[in-house]
């Protein structure tokens, strides 16, 4: 990992969801957002403010928030049930 971002860093208008943080890594990476992959296990925050910009979003379906469901603007692109699954989905 380069680096780290902690979206309350950048003021609490700026956490998720805003895609604040999310913009500035590309901008840094120059990389478009359809080279970065988001995995996360909130669909009340994680998602929805990246995935209309073309961000590709991974759900662990574990801990507090697994048995959450939404619409789909809020779900991740692909649910996993543990991070031992992420390997095949991003060779895949």
């Amino acid at each position: 990992m380069k680096h780290c971002y902690v979206t309350h860093r950048y003021g609490i208008h700026n956490a998720k969801p805003s895609p604040y943080c999310f913009m500035h890594i590309i901008e840094r990476e120059k990389v478009n957002p359809h080279d970065v992959v988001y995995i996360g296990d909130n669909p009340k925050k994680d998602f929805v403010g990246i995935k209309p910009l073309g961000f590709k979003t991974i759900r662990v379906m574990t801990g507090q928030h697994r048995s959450i469901e939404m619409p789909k603007e809020y779900e991740a692109d692909i649910r996993i049930e543990s991070l031992a699954q992420l390997e095949d989905v991003l060779s895949g």
